[in-house]
């Protein structure tokens, strides 16, 4: 038992600094993409994300990493919520792509959004919406939210208050909102499955424990953004819910902005449970 507790215990390590060193981003908030099967055409969705650290300039991150075409993505508005699905217009910015105001992501692809000057509060809840105007195919997306998001039928990006709205406990498309902060030291990734993801923790409250962590570190005075990259049942070895932990660790540690350590916690934990295939004490990692 005691070798047990040692392979799943929690590991902090440190990065290479020289990648936050060259980092003009930091993220504020990320989630780890994975298979989905819900579609989209002509709806808008507003998603509200929860930020770690302030900023004085943003962008965000669209994810095609599983779609099964190319997805255009149009009117995209980024503003303080104020509650529920309804937000301040007053703090409304238009984000562009290239110049653009619309930019289709091939099967694979990710999109980052020019930079644009917005004040953002450090632990305040941000609503992203996109207008998603042809029919999208299946939509990467986030399994777990803890939160409650929004789509609604037509092109409403800019509007304060949607109305004959759905509610949906998952992300979909979104994968990043990056700030600009000149006082950040860099960012912490917490890796992992179910206990990072924030499984059992309270709904629309923020209190996964990388939530906690960020609220500590603001205390301290640090300036620090934790970006959590947990998949509820994730694995370390095999894949299943979301890519592997082997397979996943270079797009959601290494290429996240402003990366320079990652606490990876309970992967192992679903390796040693799971039946398909059942776990073997030779087995070997998966090929890089």
């Amino acid at each position: 038992m005691t070798v047990l507790l040692s392979a799943i215990a929690l590991v902090i390590t440190p990065l290479a600094t020289g990648t936050a060193a060259a980092a003009t981003w930091t993220g504020t908030w990320a989630v780890s993409p994975q298979t989905g099967d819900r579609q989209f055409s002509n709806q808008t969705l507003r998603q509200i994300i929860r930020t770690s650290i302030s900023g004085t300039a943003i962008r965000v991150q669209l994810s095609n990493a599983f779609g099964t075409q190319p997805v255009t993505f149009a009117n995209v508005h980024v503003a303080r919520r104020t509650s529920e699905s309804s937000v301040d217009v007053s703090t409304d910015k238009v984000l562009t792509f290239g110049g653009q105001a619309s930019i289709t992501v091939p099967v694979g692809g990710l999109a980052a959004s020019d930079e644009i000057a917005m004040n953002v509060a450090a632990e305040s809840d941000l609503a992203v919406s996109v207008h998603l105007p042809s029919a999208t195919g299946r939509a990467t997306y986030h399994q777990m939210s803890s939160q409650s998001n929004y789509v609604a039928p037509g092109n409403v990006s800019g509007s304060a208050n949607l109305t004959g709205v759905q509610e949906f406990g998952n992300y979909f498309f979104l994968a990043n909102l990056d700030v600009v902060n000149a006082s950040a030291t860099g960012a912490v990734v917490t890796f992992g499955a179910s206990i990072v993801d924030g499984v059992g923790s309270s709904f629309i409250a923020n209190r996964r424990w990388p939530n906690r962590l960020a609220t500590r570190l603001n205390a301290s005075g640090r300036t620090i953004d934790v970006i959590n990259q947990g998949i509820s049942g994730n694995r370390l070895l095999a894949d299943g819910a979301g890519q592997s932990a082997g397979n996943r660790f270079e797009r959601d540690v290494l290429n996240q902005p402003g990366v320079r350590w990652v606490v990876f916690a309970d992967n192992p934990i679903n390796d040693l449970t799971s039946s398909n295939p059942p776990p073997t004490a030779h087995r070997p990692p998966p090929a890089s």
